[in-house]
């Protein structure tokens, strides 16, 4: 006991309890920048997001969005705006739009070729046609997809959809070379 309160553990005593106050008093002046919570972090990534699709009413990307802030984003902010870039649409010109929709169109039929000849594989007699379809599913699914690129491979650009067709014709493929 009597070691415990000698000299030299009173002075490094003394020293922890001064860094604590002098860490709570730097952190309540506001010296010291705290951490953000999750919530609070998303909250003004959102708000700059906002203000940045108001100002770019075109195209908006993750560069842009940077240089929009002035500053290097961190990887949750790159993130939130990757999330926010996919659910939250801004509205397109009706030239945009129509050829979306044209792409989506083309990644369906890309998809609909595909399923359609693995179906069409398992017909006696009707299979030879599995032999266009399936060339046409990956021809059309690899158009989609590369114009889906335009469209920041947004919800309903036919990306999703064209991939689909892509991987059923090159399936149907492999089936049908192994068979």
């Amino acid at each position: 006991m009597q070691r415990f309160f000698s000299s030299k553990w009173l002075v490094i005593g003394c020293i922890i309890a001064a860094l604590f106050a002098f860490n709570a008093d730097v952190n309540a002046a506001g010296f010291v920048p705290a951490k953000k919570d999750k919530a609070t972090l998303v909250q003004e990534t959102v708000q700059q997001i906002q203000l940045y699709l108001k100002a770019e009413k075109a195209a908006y990307t993750l560069a842009g969005f940077e240089s929009f802030v002035g500053r290097k984003l961190s990887k949750k902010e790159k993130r939130i705006f990757k999330v926010y870039q996919l659910f939250i649409d801004p509205t397109l010109s009706p030239e945009a739009d129509a050829a979306m929709q044209r792409n989506k169109t083309l990644g369906n039929w890309s998809m609909i070729m595909g399923i359609a000849g693995i179906v069409v594989m398992f017909i006696p007699y009707v299979s030879v046609l599995t032999l266009l379809l399936w060339p046409g599913a990956i021809i059309t699914g690899i158009i989609a997809v590369s114009r889906a690129k335009s469209f920041n491979n947004r919800k309903g650009s036919g990306f999703a959809s064209g991939v689909a067709g892509m991987i059923t014709g090159g399936l149907g493929i492999v089936f049908f070379w192994w068979h």
